[in-house]
């Protein structure tokens, strides 16, 4: 997958953007820029084009499937994976614990089945504080199943869990790789540069990335 030529997608598809004033993201954090993949999933071209990005991406990684998305944001992009990749037993979560049905199946998910001994791979569009993806990850482990490894499409980079990166708790904690499609890194340049945000953004930015030195830098550079 050529890196450059999906964020450019993402920017063209209105997927990210800045702020003149910080906001509240969903995970309670402020922020001056924004990522929203749901952007692509109303609309079944643009949902189409999304996940033959993320197909390239786990052919080239050779990373093995069926794929699950973390509701509800990624599940749409995962099912049209796996229909694209040829997985045929892949399941379809639920952000809330379902409170009836039959017993001893799995109640995270939207059918009745059973999924101990399964394996999958969990997609996650954006990854933030990694909250969602971590408790997906243990809801799936909760009922028996594998999760062997966590592909993220845009990684934001925001250090949280004791100083750690969210991926690298995960790693030490959970013992499950993740891969990264795209990272705050990658990103903010080409969109400072495609969308030319005022200095007044970047100085936001610059705050909000104040301990990430990578980020920091080339920060200052544009600035």
């Amino acid at each position: 997958m050529k890196k450059e030529k999906f964020i450019k997608f993402l920017i063209k598809e209105k997927c990210i953007g800045f702020f003149e004033e910080p906001i509240k993201l969903s995970s309670g954090e402020e922020s001056s820029w924004y990522i929203n993949l749901r952007e692509l999933q109303s609309n079944l071209s643009k949902l189409d084009k999304f996940t033959d990005f993320i197909v390239e991406f786990v052919n080239k990684k050779k990373i093995e499937g069926p794929f699950v998305g973390v509701p509800e944001s990624a599940t749409l992009p995962a099912i049209r994976a796996n229909e694209k990749l040829g997985y045929k037993d892949f399941i379809f979560l639920r952000q809330k614990l379902k409170s009836h049905g039959i017993s001893g199946r799995f109640p995270y998910s939207l059918s009745p089945i059973d999924i101990s001994g399964r394996e999958y791979t969990l997609l996650e569009d954006t990854l933030t504080t990694g909250d969602s993806a971590i408790l997906t990850t243990l809801h799936l482990l909760e009922g028996g199943a594998k999760v062997k490894s966590i592909i993220v499409v845009c990684y934001r980079e925001d250090k949280r869990w004791g100083g750690l990166f969210p991926h690298e708790y995960i790693k030490k904690h959970l013992r499950i790789p993740v891969y990264t499609m795209t990272r705050a890194r990658d990103i903010l340049p080409l969109a400072i540069k495609e969308l030319n945000p005022s200095k007044e953004v970047i100085e936001s930015l610059k705050k909000e990335y104040s301990t990430h030195e990578e980020i920091y830098k080339i920060l200052n550079n544009l600035s």
